[in-house]
C-alpha cells in the first residue's frame, strides 16, 4: 500500500512510495542532529495540530480504538475553544482525506455560503462598492459544525457528542492561554472592545488576556452541549440558529434562518498535478488549491538541487513562482460553480506553466506579474486585493488502518467578523 504523506502547511495531500524508513540525516533543516528535532515516527497513529490540548485530546482518541476522524474532529473541536483568533464553530472548514478501505481521496468543502440576500444589488443599496474587513455584512453560514458532522458520519466511529466532550471541558473549566494566542489577543484588542459583547466574552478583566492566564467561555461551552445533545441541527435548524440570527438582525446583517437551513457541506473530487514523480493532491476551488499545484508546476522546471536548498537562487525562484501563481489566483479564484473547468485546466496544465516559468528573470526579482490569459478566459476584470494577515488552524491525523486526515479550519482574519453572536 502507497504510503501518504502530509505536508503541514495545509490541506495538501502528497502520494508517494517512500516509507519512513527512507528518511536519511540530510533531509534535517540542519546537518546536526542535536540541533534539530529527530522525525516522529509512531506504529499505531499520529497526530499533528498547533497546540498541545488539542494533539492530547486526538491522541487519546486514538489510543481508545478510534480512527484518524474521530481524532480529528475532537482535535479540531478543542481548537475551535483554545485558538479563538484563529477559528471556531463560527468559521468554515476543509479537508482532504484518504480512505484505507476504498483506497480513495476525497475532499470535504464544508464553507459557508453567502446569505440569499447578500446580492451586489443590495451591498449597492447599502453605499457598498467593496466587502468590508469585519462586522455583521462578512458573515456567511457557518461550516464547521457540519464539517464535523459530515466526517463522523461517513468516516468516524464515535458521536459528534463524544467528539466534543474534551472541548467542551476547555471552554467551561478554562485553559492556559499560550503565547501566540496572547500575542493575537493583544494585537486585536481594539476590534474585541468594540462590541459589548465581545468585549464581556474575550476581555473579561477589561484587557486581553497574556500568556499563562486561564480563560474560560462559558457561553461557547453551553452552545457546544447543545451541539452534542442535539447534533448538528441544533447550530443549523435550532436554537443556535435562532440565536445568530436574531443577533444579526439586531445589526442590520443578513442571514435569516433558511440560510442556516439549507446549509450542506460538499464532498468534491481533489485536483492534482505530479510533481516529479509525486502525485500531489488539492481542494478545488473555492479554496486557494490550485495556487500550490501552479507553483509546483512551475518549480519543476528549474534544478532546484543543483541550486542548492534554501540558496539565494532556489529561494528565488520558489518566491517567483508564488507570486506568479498569486497573480493568477487574484484573477481568477472563484466559488467553483462560476469558475471556468477549462480556465482551471488550462492554469494546471504543464504548458501554461512552460510559459509563465519564462517570465521569471533569475538575475532580478520582478517588480510584478500580470495574470496570465488562460484559454478562453479573456482578460481579467477585477483584481484580488490581498490582505496582510489570515487566520486558519491546520492538523493531521493518521491512524494503524491507513486512514489520514487533512484540513483546515479558518476565520479568514483574526476572531473573524469581530464580535460574538447571540
Amino acid at each position: 500500500m502507497r504510503n501518504l504523506l502530509f505536508a503541514l502547511t495545509g490541506a495538501f495531500l502528497i502520494m508517494t512510495t517512500s516509507s519512513a524508513q527512507q528518511i536519511q540525516p540530510g533531509d534535517r533543516p540542519s546537518g546536526n542532529l542535536r540541533g534539530t528535532r529527530s522525525p516522529a515516527v509512531g506504529r499505531h497513529g499520529m497526530i499533528a495540530t498547533s497546540q498541545s490540548l488539542a494533539s492530547a485530546a486526538g491522541l487519546k482518541v486514538l489510543q481508545d480504538g478510534g480512527n484518524a476522524f474521530d481524532a480529528a474532529v475532537t482535535a479540531a473541536a478543542v481548537l475551535a475553544v483554545v485558538e479563538p483568533s484563529m477559528n471556531g464553530i463560527g468559521g468554515d472548514l476543509l479537508a482532504i482525506v484518504y480512505d484505507a478501505k476504498t483506497k480513495k481521496i476525497y475532499g470535504l468543502d464544508s464553507t459557508g455560503r453567502s446569505a440569499y440576500a447578500a446580492t451586489p444589488e443590495e451591498f449597492a443599496k447599502r453605499g457598498l462598492k467593496d466587502m468590508p474587513g469585519n462586522g455583521p455584512l462578512t458573515v456567511d453560514v457557518p461550516g464547521v459544525v457540519e464539517g464535523w458532522h459530515q466526517l463522523l458520519t461517513r468516516f468516524g466511529t464515535i458521536s459528534l457528542a463524544k467528539a466534543v466532550a474534551p472541548a467542551i471541558t476547555h471552554a467551561r473549566d478554562g485553559f492556559p492561554v499560550a503565547e501566540l494566542m496572547a500575542a493575537e489577543w493583544k494585537a486585536n484588542e481594539k476590534l474585541l472592545a468594540r462590541d459589548p459583547a465581545t468585549a464581556a466574552t474575550f476581555l473579561p478583566a477589561g484587557k486581553p488576556m497574556t500568556q499563562g492566564d486561564i480563560f474560560a467561555n462559558p457561553r461557547l461551552a453551553r452552545s457546544l452541549e447543545q451541539i452534542a445533545k442535539e447534533g448538528r441541527d441544533a447550530f443549523y435548524k435550532g436554537s443556535i440558529a435562532r440565536a445568530i440570527v436574531a443577533d444579526l438582525k439586531t445589526r442590520n446583517g443578513l442571514l435569516e434562518m433558511k440560510d442556516f437551513a439549507d446549509h450542506k457541506a460538499d464532498w468534491v473530487d481533489p485536483i492534482g498535478v505530479n510533481y516529479r514523480g509525486y502525485d500531489v493532491m488539492e481542494m478545488p476551488p473555492s479554496t486557494q488549491g490550485f495556487v500550490a499545484l501552479e507553483m509546483l508546476n512551475i518549480m519543476e522546471g528549474f534544478n532546484l538541487k543543483a541550486l542548492g536548498h534554501n540558496s539565494a537562487d532556489y529561494l528565488h525562484v520558489v518566491t517567483e513562482a508564488k507570486r506568479i501563481a498569486f497573480a493568477d489566483r487574484g484573477a481568477y479564484l472563484a466559488d467553483r460553480d462560476h469558475m471556468s473547468k477549462d480556465i482551471l485546466k488550462t492554469l494546471l496544465s504543464k504548458d501554461y506553466a512552460t510559459t509563465r516559468r519564462k517570465e521569471i528573470d533569475m538575475a532580478k526579482a520582478a517588480k510584478g506579474y500580470a495574470a496570465g490569459t488562460p484559454a478562453g478566459a479573456g482578460r481579467p476584470t477585477q483584481d484580488f486585493a490581498d490582505r496582510d494577515l489570515g487566520d486558519t488552524i491546520y492538523l493531521t491525523a493518521a491512524d494503524s488502518e491507513g486512514n489520514v486526515v487533512s484540513f483546515i479550519q479558518s476565520l479568514f482574519g483574526a476572531f473573524g467578523a469581530g464580535f460574538v453572536a447571540g
